[in-house]
């Protein structure tokens, strides 16, 4: 028989054990409901990025747009400062903003690359969005020119061989705009010696600050009886091929170097010679001294690079990017 302690006893273990379920029941409805929140914030959250980041997508293609059809976009927006449009149909603002990163000023200069910032916000998200808009160019030509030359009928004569060298020293005359050019031939008034046995190499420098024959560029090697006689001096070209590339502003010097034993040419200049960037140099084996006064009888043949102007504002490849909020 059980006694009324054992009974009460017992009675009370089960109000425990009711109890403790009845707690961890509702700790876990609980965690479910707290996990089901944070499941439904995280939800919200991805959503809220995601709409943000097709906001800032927008805002850029919008603003690209904005460009193409007003052509006083650079007066009517500042440099940094966001627009923000509500198009018909949306619930949601795009916005944008043009930064002109070399000055801050989008007026100054039509042909200025401009970076465009579309700036989407949604809930508590925000995502932004770049890309360099540039003007692409529309074109380029290479054009054929005389780029530097000088011409007498009253020369001197300059002997050349293995130790005397006779040389001339010229910057390009080329139009404002041109990019690079490079040289196609050289003409030089001028006759073998007479022995019809040696070879003349013709060399193409860089020059030094001071007008001396600096870094070889290229070397034309031609045999003297491939030369105009010796009585008959006149004009011969020279093909060349691998001076390219070259600077519009840069200096360069075009040599006559004797490769055999004897006399090998004789070139003809010119003294009394009133020339800007250009004189004639003398010497051999790396030592040069400058003649200011004289020059060659010259012509130094080249084409060069130009663009003919820019077409529409395109996205510069690859400048697509994420960017931080300020």
């Amino acid at each position: 028989m059980v006694s009324a302690r054992q009974s009460e006893t017992r009675r009370g273990s089960v109000y425990l054990a009711v109890t403790g379920t009845a707690i961890l029941v509702s700790l876990i409805g609980l965690t479910s409901l707290h996990l089901s929140r944070l499941e439904l914030d995280s939800s919200i959250s991805q959503s809220d990025r995601a709409y943000a980041r097709h906001l800032a997508h927008s805002g850029v293609e919008f603003a690209m747009g904005a460009i193409d059809v007003d052509p006083s976009w650079r007066s009517n927006y500042t440099h940094g400062q966001e627009s923000t449009r509500d198009p018909i149909g949306t619930s949601e603002d795009i916005v944008f903003r043009f930064l002109d990163n070399t000055d801050g000023n989008l007026a100054n200069d039509s042909d200025q690359e401009v970076e465009i910032e579309g700036i989407g916000r949604y809930g508590n998200a925000e995502f932004r969005y770049s890309v360099t808009y540039a003007p692409s160019v529309s074109s380029e030509q290479q054009v054929a020119t005389v780029v530097a030359s000088y011409d007498s009928a009253t020369d001197a004569e300059e002997e050349i061989d293995n130790d005397a060298f006779v040389g001339q020293h010229f910057v390009a005359n080329l139009p404002a705009g041109v990019m690079s050019w490079s040289v196609t031939s050289i003409d030089i008034y001028l006759s073998g010696h007479g022995a019809a046995n040696g070879t003349l190499n013709v060399n193409f420098y860089n020059s030094d600050g001071s007008g001396h024959p600096n870094t070889l560029i290229e070397t034309v090697s031609v045999a003297e009886n491939t030369l105009p006689d010796k009585d008959s001096p006149d004009w011969h070209g020279f093909a060349f091929s691998s001076a390219t590339g070259l600077s519009p502003s840069g200096g360069y010097s075009v040599t006559l170097e004797g490769a055999g034993g004897g006399k090998d040419a004789i070139a003809r200049y010119d003294t009394g010679v009133t020339q800007t960037d250009s004189h004639l140099v003398r010497g051999g084996w790396g030592s040069w001294t400058p003649s200011t006064g004289q020059s060659l009888r010259y012509r130094i043949n080249g084409v060069y690079t130009t663009s003919v102007g820019t077409g529409p504002f395109t996205i510069t490849p690859g400048s697509w990017k994420r960017v931080g909020t300020p």
